[in-house]
This record gives structure tokens, C-alpha cells and sequence, in this order.
């Protein structure tokens, strides 16, 4: 089956496997985020490549070239005073108070001041200006105030180094701007609130000062990408090829069966692991079968919010499952306690109908291995958790879904719970495992995940 990650994992009664880190796991690689992306500059010529379709205008001799690039057969050529792509203002580009990130790929052949976008007139303080500088630092310059820059040359990741290529990335996540330097946090965190003033200048691509001389740039930039959403939140892997010019809609069953995920929402592949911003999911429909084992491997890392469930204690599902369409079932996490420490798993039948069962134990945040087995000689649940065996009740006296008709990753129908956090594997079985299977099955994911 070509089961990647998995050198040796039980096998048989496998109907269901979801691994982020297969290649083939998300339709070649397509972008979720893709409907955030505003601007997506290939290199290849100087159309926009997001849905936005948006027209550039070269000046001077900006444009593609194959002497040097990143990925593809081309990218941007800067050379310097006169030389830029411009494009007149749109409000895909007024960056507000949300998230965002603007990333490229950079080759600079001379460490001088380079400008790599700005969306102002020359001289003015307006909106954001991104660029390096002689000292080979990655800067920004920002302001949520007319008549003055809020962050002045702030310099946050140091090492852009001429003459060869960089990944460089600038991200608000929240009221923080941080820069990443082929995928490392470069240290500064800029504290940067509210809305970013905008009125209403063009966009320029390889320089920083409204087309101003000065602040061009000089070399060559490749995928460049401005995406309303903070891809990336700590260290990272930089892109290893081309940027998607395109959604990514699926996340393929890689047990052979074709029970193939579809997604919706907000989630994308973050580290070789699917990323669940609380909105998405994957779901898989025209099931016909028993599920008596499930595992997954989890990493939860954001608060929790209140639960409308009767306790208010918080509550978010990493799965739920369906039969027939109204018997309705859960695996997730939640408070128990009011002093809230990080969660506890809990299984959950026949809502409303029953509250099912959970395990005490905290759950730090972090990646997790959970496997939850019906076991046949005893009418009971056991739960692992990171390889430690739990045994408890169970309330339905049956497996964990007869009749399974669906089956849906990072949400569960129960008052719309949904997941934040990282789902990098699931499998589900149609016959239980063993105690040695169990055993089997962690041990195949322990040194990936660090369990």
C-alpha cells in the first residue's frame, strides 16, 4: 500500500488511513489557504497567480528571468534604481487588523537597502514597507497611524546573505509581528495593535518607497505570496517547491479503501501534520462498515473556549461519527475541572442520550498518541494514551460505531464542536486490535512524533 510513516503497523481490518505526511495525502500538494492568498508572483512571468488575478506593470526591465531561480525555470530580476512591478491599490492588499504573512523567496546580489514590497507613496508613512538591508537584516516598517510609522526599520531575523537564496517570512499572529529567516524565528517579536493605516496608495514589488529610487531592489525574488492568515506561528520548513496555485480539497485514504477526506473550512498541511484552525474539517461519507478501533495522533496547542454542553466545561472534538445520521458520537478533549490545566479524553455515546465515558488524565499540550479499542472478551473501552492502557466502561455494550455511515476529523455534529490544533494521523479498524497490535502501531509513530 505504500504506507508512508508506518514501517510496520498492523494491517489487516484497516479501512480507514490518514497521514498528513504522505505526499499523496492532499491532491498534489494544493494550498487550503489558497482563497486567502491575495497576491502569488511565480517568477515564470509577472502574472498573478492567486484567484485574484491580479495585473502588474513592470517598470524599467523588472521581470522574468532564468538566470536564477527557486523553484519552476524563472524568476523576478530586480536591477536596482528604476526597475519594479506596481499594481494600483485594491483592498486585498489593505492589510486591516487581521492575521497575515508575506513570504518569498529572495537571491540579493547586493547588500544594500532592497525593497521587497511597500503599499505607499514615496516619502509618505502609510500602510507597510518590507525589505533587507546592508547589514543583511530583514526588516519592516508599519504604522496604524497617519503622519508617522508605528515600527520604523524594525529589524526582525538577521543573515540575508547576497548571492545566495532565502526563505524570508513576516507574520501578525494576533498583536505580534515576527520574521523567519529560512523557517527560523529570527528572535524579535514586534508588538504591533489595531488596524494598519491605509489610504489607498499602489502596491510595488522590488521596492520600498512608493517607486522612489533608493529602495529597489537587486536580484532576483521568487514565489512571492501575501496570504491574509498567519501560516506560521513557530520554526517551520520552508517551501520545497513551487507555491500552489490552487485549493486543496482532499485528504486521501492511503489504506487502499478510497475513503478519501473531504475538506472544508480552515485546515492545511503545517509540518507534515493537518492543521484544524477551529473552523475546518475532513469528512468522509458513504461508509458501510464497524468501527471498533480508532487511533489518532493529536497535537493541541491554543485555550480552549466554553462549551454549550450542560457542565460548561470546554470541550472540542478530534472526531466524530455517524450512524444512519442521527446516532451521533465523539472522541475529544475537555476540562473536567474549573481550574483548567490542559484536558482530559473523553468518549462520548448516543447524544443527548448519554455522557459515555473518559480518562482523568491530563493531557499536556503537544503531540499525543490516542487509540481507543473495543475489546470483545470484556464489553469494555480500553484507552491509550502515549502508550499507557486505560480500561473503562462501556455504556452502549457495542463497538464504537455499528453501522459507521460517517466519519469526520476536527468536528463532531454535537452543538458544532470543532477542533484547533494538529491532526497528523488517524486510522480506524473494523476488528479490534490486540494488546501487541496496540503496541505495534505506537511504536511505529513514537520517534516521528518524539512520544
Amino acid at each position: 500500500m505504500g504506507l508512508s510513516h508506518s514501517p510496520s503497523i498492523a494491517t489487516n481490518n484497516l479501512f480507514l488511513l490518514l497521514d498528513a505526511a504522505n505526499p499523496r495525502a492532499t491532491n498534489s500538494g494544493g494550498d487550503f489557504l489558497f482563497s486567502n492568498v491575495s497576491l502569488l508572483l511565480l517568477g515564470e512571468t509577472t502574472t498573478d497567480s492567486s484567484s485574484n488575478a491580479v495585473t502588474m506593470t513592470a517598470t524599467g526591465s523588472a521581470g522574468p528571468s532564468s538566470t536564477q531561480y527557486k523553484y519552476g525555470t524563472k524568476s523576478l530580476y530586480f536591477a536596482g534604481n528604476g526597475n519594479y512591478l506596481s499594481t494600483p491599490n485594491n483592498a486585498i492588499f489593505q492589510l486591516g487588523s487581521g492575521d497575515w504573512t508575506i513570504e518569498c523567496w529572495v537571491y540579493i546580489t547586493s547588500a544594500t537597502l532592497n525593497g521587497i514590497i511597500c503599499k505607499r507613496n514615496a516619502g509618505t508613512y502609510d500602510a507597510y514597507c518590507i525589505g533587507t538591508d546592508a547589514s543583511n537584516n530583514l526588516w519592516i516598517t508599519i504604522t496604524n497611524t497617519a503622519g508617522t510609522w508605528t515600527l520604523g526599520g524594525v529589524n526582525l531575523a538577521s543573515g540575508v546573505t547576497p548571492n545566495t537564496w532565502h526563505h524570508v517570512a513576516v507574520v501578525r499572529n494576533g498583536n505580534t509581528i515576527k520574521g523567519y529567516l529560512n523557517g527560523i524565528y529570527g528572535g524579535v517579536s514586534a508588538s504591533f495593535s489595531g488596524s494598519v493605516y491605509d489610504s489607498g496608495k499602489s502596491v510595488y514589488i522590488g521596492n520600498s518607497d512608493g517607486g522612489a529610487n533608493g529602495q529597489n531592489f537587486n536580484g532576483y525574488i521568487d514565489d512571492f505570496r501575501l496570504t491574509k492568515y498567519a501560516r506560521y506561528t513557530s520554526n517551520f520548513t520552508p517551501p520545497t517547491s513551487q507555491m500552489p496555485s490552487y485549493s486543496m480539497t482532499s485528504w486521501a485514504d492511503l489504506s487502499g479503501n478510497n475513503n478519501n477526506a473531504t475538506l472544508s473550512g480552515g485546515c492545511f498541511v503545517n509540518a507534515n501534520a493537518m492543521y484544524f484552525n477551529g473552523a475546518g474539517s475532513a469528512t468522509i461519507t458513504g461508509l458501510n462498515t464497524t468501527l471498533y478501533t480508532l487511533e489518532i495522533v493529536f497535537r493541541n496547542y491554543q485555550a480552549l473556549v466554553s462549551s454549550p454542553e450542560t457542565d460548561n466545561s470546554p470541550y472540542y472534538s478530534l472526531v466524530g461519527f455517524v450512524s444512519g445520521g442521527s446516532n451521533i458520537r465523539t472522541v475529544g478533549l475537555g476540562s473536567w475541572t474549573s481550574a483548567f490545566a490542559g484536558e482530559t479524553i473523553s468518549w462520548w455515546t448516543n447524544y443527548p442520550n448519554s455522557y459515555g465515558s473518559y480518562i482523568t488524565d491530563n493531557v499536556p499540550y503537544g503531540f499525543h498518541h490516542l487509540l481507543i479499542n473495543y475489546n470483545n472478551g470484556t464489553s469494555t473501552y480500553d484507552i491509550w494514551l502515549d502508550g499507557l492502557k486505560r480500561t473503562v466502561g462501556n455504556a452502549s455494550g457495542s463497538p464504537l460505531m455499528t453501522n459507521l455511515t460517517a466519519f469526520t476529523v476536527g468536528y463532531s455534529a454535537w452543538s458544532s464542536y470543532y477542533f484547533k490544533g494538529e491532526i497528523a494521523l488517524v486510522r480506524c479498524y473494523n476488528a479490534a486490535l490486540t494488546d501487541a497490535q496496540v503496541a505495534q502501531n505506537f511504536s511505529s509513530v513514537r520517534g516521528r512524533f518524539g512520544l
